[in-house]
């Protein structure tokens, strides 16, 4: 999937703070090293190629459709909040704007649609030398704060990064590792609540994408 990150989110759904009460951690010692974790972990979920398959705070994407596009696109990557602009490359390479009135968003129902009015067209004259002319900027995530977020992915976050701080090395000598069935209830029920509406991943929870 074309996708690439326009405009970042200013913030991540979870705080360090709430990593450290989660995990009942009380001394400064490892603020990096979680810092460091939760980072990876967020990389690891949102755009542009997350295995969550959604955006959570507010960022700005841009998907790259071949010419010729269809008169309704699933846009990837919800909720979307609003489409910024339309642009294409033309047959002399020149990047024109589209019209706004020409199409709608469908945001109602989740994944949300870019639909072309009745009686329009997008334009014809794509450029051979992109293989994907057809450039939709939009604006995606659950909101601006971490609290937009629904708790449930909050929490998953808060896991994976507790996993990634308690066991720190990829081979455990020695140890018998057993998994939280609760925790794999969160991941599964979020899922399938929410990936499997019209995301690639289907019903696969985030807990087997990470490859547990």
């Amino acid at each position: 999937m074309n996708i690439i990150v326009m405009e970042p989110p200013e913030r991540l759904p979870i705080t360090l703070e709430d990593v450290k009460e989660h995990v009942a951690i009380e001394i400064d010692d490892d603020d990096r090293q979680l810092e460091l974790k939760i980072r990876a972990v967020v990389r690891s979920l949102d755009p542009p190629d997350g295995r969550l398959g959604r955006a959570m705070i507010t960022q700005t994407l841009r998907y790259s459709l071949p010419g010729n596009p269809p008169d309704r696109i699933r846009l990837p990557y919800p909720p979307v909040q609003l489409i910024s602009e339309i642009n294409y490359f033309n047959e002399s390479d020149v990047e024109m704007p589209i019209d706004p009135l020409i199409y709608l968003l469908k945001n109602e129902q989740d994944p949300a649609y870019l639909v072309l009015k009745s009686g329009k067209s997008w334009p014809t004259d794509f450029s051979d030398n992109d293989p994907f002319p057809f450039k939709i900027n939009f604006v995606a995530g659950f909101g601006d704060r971490p609290e937009n977020v629904p708790e449930d992915i909050r929490l998953g976050i808060m896991m994976e990064v507790a996993d990634l701080y308690l066991l720190r090395e990829n081979i455990l000598v020695g140890q018998t590792v057993s998994e939280n069935k609760f925790t794999r209830r969160i991941y599964d029920n979020y899922i399938w609540k929410h990936l499997d509406q019209g995301q690639e991943l289907g019903k696969k929870c985030w807990w087997h994408c990470a490859g547990r």
